[in-house]
């Protein structure tokens, strides 16, 4: 299933991230916010991970090169950002680290992360969120 008919992103995300936009990057959002939005089954565990990483979008100062809300790893970004970004043939600009990337992305890419096998990120073995328990 593509990533459209299943991650959906909320309006109010879409309005912080309206100022920090291209053209092109509004008329994308707007018709991507108009007809999706992020599961309910993830949207606390998104919560979750925000309260337990930065939960600052803008944050990009941790020691080991984690950024953004979700805390990604550069690499680990690029790789589900690239991921997403293919799913949903996104247009607009590629964000080499999370904390480029404006909230909404943050958001719709973490989404997409959890829902298709990336949970282990933050998996708790590693010390890491245990808002990810039980998800595959």
């Amino acid at each position: 299933m593509r990533l459209r008919r299943s991650v959906l992103i909320p309006c109010i995300a879409l309005v912080a991230c309206l100022t920090a936009c291209t053209p092109a990057q509004k008329a994308w959002f707007r018709q991507y916010v108009a007809n999706y939005s992020i599961p309910t089954s993830v949207e606390p565990v998104m919560q979750c991970i925000k309260d337990h990483e930065s939960g600052n979008y803008d944050e990009h100062s941790h020691p080991d090169g984690s950024t953004g809300a979700y805390q990604f790893e550069g690499s680990t970004w690029r790789t589900w950002f690239g991921r997403w970004r293919d799913a949903v043939e996104f247009r607009g600009s590629d964000y080499y680290l999370a904390y480029e990337a404006p909230p909404l992305i943050q958001d719709a890419v973490t989404a997409y992360t959890l829902t298709h096998g990336g949970a282990h990120n933050w998996d708790p073995a590693y010390g890491n969120d245990p808002c990810t328990v039980g998800l595959p």
